[in-house]
């Protein structure tokens, strides 16, 4: 059995003194519609045609092999917290040196970011980049229950420290 292949007479359209062809003629006029000035040479269209299809072809494949999953979570860390303090002590104003040890949260992980080609973005691509960070945020109030004067520990003296702690961790847009 024969196949007969029915042949599509292509379209073309005038572009200064050349004929193009209908992708090229589209590629073109919506790069204008976007405020993009293409060269006005049918070889150099040809090329950016080209290019926007290997992008395109890029982009695809690369949607279908990323297989990344955002890893971001909280995890438990023991911390130091150091505050000088001016108190009076004999008499006399002394600046002493206190220390309290608080477990906090920390973030750790992974989040998706991907870099696409685009002709809407400049230089040529979509960057969405995201971070593991901080979802959440609460006060505590830590006992530091060491203090210390020229090397000697100051007997009763137990000051206290506001700090700021998370409490959750979330993958979010980074900032620029």
């Amino acid at each position: 059995m024969v196949m007969m292949r029915r042949m599509v007479k292509p379209q073309y359209f005038h572009f200064g003194m050349e004929l193009l062809d209908r992708s090229v003629f589209h590629a073109y006029c919506q790069l204008t519609y976007l405020g993009i000035t293409p060269a006005r040479s049918t070889r150099n269209l040809h090329m950016l045609v080209q290019t926007q299809l290997i992008l395109f072809i890029i982009s695809v494949s690369l949607a279908v092999t990323n297989s990344w999953e955002d890893n971001c979570q909280t995890h438990l860390t023991d911390v130091e917290i150091v505050k000088d303090l001016s108190i009076e002590l004999n008499g006399q104003q002394v600046m002493v040196n206190c220390i309290g040890r608080i477990r906090v949260h920390k973030c750790e992980g992974t989040c998706e970011s991907k870099v696409t080609p685009s002709v809407l973005h400049h230089p040529g691509f979509n960057k969405e980049c995201r971070c593991c960070r901080e979802s959440r945020l609460v006060r505590r109030r830590v006992v530091l229950d060491e203090c210390f004067f020229e090397g000697e520990r100051v007997p009763r003296l137990s000051p206290t420290a506001d700090i700021e702690g998370l409490e959750g961790c979330a993958c979010f847009q980074c900032a620029n």
